[in-house]
């Protein structure tokens, strides 16, 4: 019987340090993973998140239900988050994480598009204005914004269309026009050639447009 109570207290004995190791492990590993998250160096995070048994994936998506903001808006800037994560985050009650999506080069144009749209905060709507990677319905849509500084914005982005350049080198705001004009003038030598054509259509006189507009039509 004394043995059995022997034997009892060395299973106790070992499972309290196989728990204490398991509990330091899983602090390590929490800390591992806070510092893994904020690399941009996708090779060691890929191997070092195997090593550990997590994808990068999973790492991500544990981050971005992070209680803590400044782990999702790491989540949220960060080039190689899945646009699925970045779809969520967009939908973030705190601000600076929806203009770290916003901000990111890598968001879908779906999510931008979606956030340009759906978004009344300010400064959110400029980080979309700035972000190359908004699609050309993206800047249509932003270019009529009451706020004459989104319309700034987007006449410094260097992906702006050229039909929306055209639109706004006669904007009501001056400031807008004088920017458009000044950036137009940083493009190479074909897009200036095309947008001075088309505002030299646009200034024709309606019967003239149409006109011109039937020819091109028969031609083709």
């Amino acid at each position: 019987m004394r043995k059995d109570n022997q034997t009892s207290a060395i299973n106790l004995d070992e499972l309290s340090k196989e728990l204490e190791q398991e509990c330091q492990r899983s602090q390590a590993l929490l800390v591992l993973l806070e510092l893994l998250i904020q690399t941009n160096d996708a090779a060691s995070m890929q191997k070092a998140a195997e090593h550990i048994g997590l994808s990068s994936k999973d790492l991500f998506k544990l981050y971005s239900k992070s209680k803590d903001s400044a782990l999702r808006i790491t989540v949220a800037q960060h080039i190689n988050t899945p646009a699925a994560i970045l779809e969520n985050l967009a939908n973030d009650l705190d601000e600076d994480v929806c203009i770290a999506v916003a901000s990111n080069k890598t968001t879908s144009e779906s999510i931008l598009l979606h956030l340009a749209k759906n978004n009344e905060r300010n400064e959110v709507i400029y980080a979309v204005a700035k972000n190359e990677s908004l699609p050309s319905a993206g800047f249509r849509f932003l270019q009529k914004n009451e706020d004459y500084n989104v319309r700034l914005i987007i006449a410094s982005n260097s992906k702006t269309p050229i039909m929306v350049a055209a639109e706004l080198t006669k904007d009501e705001d001056e400031d807008v026009q004088e920017r458009m004009i000044k950036h137009i003038y940083s493009w190479p030598i074909w897009k200036r050639i095309i947008i001075h054509e088309l505002l030299f259509f646009q200034r024709m006189p309606a019967t003239l447009k149409t006109w011109i507009t039937k020819a091109l039509k028969k031609e083709r």
